[in-house]
């Protein structure tokens, strides 16, 4: 099933044209960035699932008060590691919260790894929202930030939240991808052309 992005740099119109479908029920998931969730108001929610925690504990109550609205039942999941584990007690504790603590689920039966490929470790160059900043070499003559966008998401066939905000100079762009996606990302953009160079991207550490 695929979902729809919603971040912050999306035009008006086109964020208000996804929350139609979405309350509509014409698309299913919806994958949000921490200030454009705020915005969401649509009953019905079934579940809500925090990739990572808030530093704020009552944004973390306002997440998952997004689900189990007017008596009905909703989950809200959170994907934690045991770096985390601290800060979902504090948020537990502040709020009067029971938060039951799961595993991993094991795989399916007949599977013996996990069919996601394996991606190298970003960490070090990843920043605290899990972005990683990538060099082009074109600059602000030769393209605009939208344009610029749009053909990496073209190409690579990604929702546009996964690409964060864009620096521009005379020789060159910084363009922030998320870590999830990066590698794929920078082998799409080697193999492709933007109006007829080579963009030739490089990581920028952290």
């Amino acid at each position: 099933m695929e979902a729809v992005g919603i971040h912050g740099d999306m035009p008006q119109n086109k964020r208000e044209k996804l929350l139609s479908k979405f309350k509509s029920g014409d698309e299913k998931i919806v994958v949000a960035t921490d200030v454009a969730a705020r915005g969401l108001d649509v009953d019905g929610i079934t579940i809500v699932v925090n990739y990572d925690l808030p530093d704020d504990t009552e944004a973390f109550v306002h997440r998952i008060g997004r689900t189990g609205r007017m008596g009905r039942k909703g989950e809200a999941w959170s994907l934690v590691s045991k770096e985390d584990k601290g800060s979902l007690q504090k948020i537990s504790s502040t709020w009067g919260l029971e938060i039951p603590f799961v595993e991993t689920p094991d795989l399916p039966d007949g599977m013996s790894r996990d069919p996601v490929r394996k991606r190298d470790d970003w960490d070090e160059v990843a920043d605290s929202f899990g972005m990683v900043r990538i060099n082009l070499k074109i600059g602000i003559q030769d393209s605009t930030k939208r344009a610029l966008s749009d053909w990496i998401v073209s190409q690579a066939k990604i929702p546009e939240i996964i690409i964060g905000e864009i620096n521009q100079s005379d020789n060159s762009t910084e363009v922030e991808v998320h870590v999830a996606k990066v590698a794929y990302v920078i082998d799409v953009i080697k193999a492709r052309e933007y109006n007829g160079r080579k963009l030739k991207p490089e990581i920028i550490e952290a």
